[in-house]
C-alpha cells in the first residue's frame, strides 16, 4: 500500500512537472574563462615523434598549432624550462582550426623534471567547452617541466591547439599600516 502510494504521487509529478531529458543538440554551457593569445611568441606544428617523455620543445609564448591525438592510445608530451622563478604559468588546450576533427574533450597534467614522479598539477574541462586549461600555476624552482596532452578517454581522438603564457607573479600591495 505505501509503494502504490509513492509511485502514484512520481507519477502524478511527473505529468505535473514533464519530462526532464537532456538534449544533446543543445550547446555545451560555456564557463566563465577567458585567455589571451595576441602577446604569444610564434606557432608550430606539432613534431611526431613525441608520445614519450621528454617530448617536443616548447617555451613560454608558443603555440602548438595543430597538434593530434591520432589513436585511443596516443599521448603528447612537451617539454620547457623554467629559468626565473617564480613564474605563472597558465597552459591550455583548445580547438584547432587546422584540423578535423576536433579531439574535442582534453586531459592536461603537469609534470616536472622526473615525468614519472607525481604530477604537479592537472586539469579538465576547465577550458572552452571540455579543453584543459591549467591556470595561474605558480613554478617557484627552475627546471624542466613537462606538460602531457591526451583524450579524455580512449574514444577522444582528433585535433587540437596547445598553449602556454609565462609571467612574473602580481607583487602584494604595499604594507602601509
Amino acid at each position: 500500500m505505501r509503494l502504490a502510494n509513492v509511485l502514484l504521487v512520481i507519477v502524478f509529478l511527473c505529468g505535473v512537472v514533464g519530462p526532464a531529458f537532456a538534449d544533446p543538440s543543445s550547446p555545451a554551457e560555456e564557463k566563465p574563462w577567458s585567455y589571451d593569445l595576441s602577446g604569444l611568441r610564434a606557432t608550430y606544428a606539432e613534431v611526431e615523434p613525441n608520445d614519450a617523455c621528454p617530448g617536443q620543445p616548447f617555451a613560454c609564448g608558443d603555440i602548438v598549432n595543430p597538434a593530434q591525438i591520432s589513436a585511443s592510445t596516443d599521448v603528447d608530451w612537451y617539454e620547457f624550462t623554467v629559468s626565473s622563478v617564480p613564474t605563472v604559468v597558465t597552459i591550455g588546450t583548445d580547438a584547432s582550426d587546422l584540423g578535423d576533427p576536433d579531439l574535442g574533450d582534453s586531459y592536461l597534467e603537469l609534470y616536472g623534471a622526473d615525468c614519472t614522479a607525481a604530477r604537479l598539477t592537472y586539469d579538465d574541462d576547465g577550458g572552452p567547452g571540455a579543453y584543459s586549461l591549467i591556470t595561474a600555476y605558480t613554478i617557484a624552482t627552475p627546471g624542466v617541466y613537462h606538460i602531457k596532452v591526451r583524450g579524455y578517454s580512449a574514444t577522444y581522438i582528433g585535433y587540437y591547439k596547445l598553449f602556454m603564457t609565462c609571467t612574473a607573479p602580481t607583487p602584494p600591495p604595499a604594507n602601509d599600516t
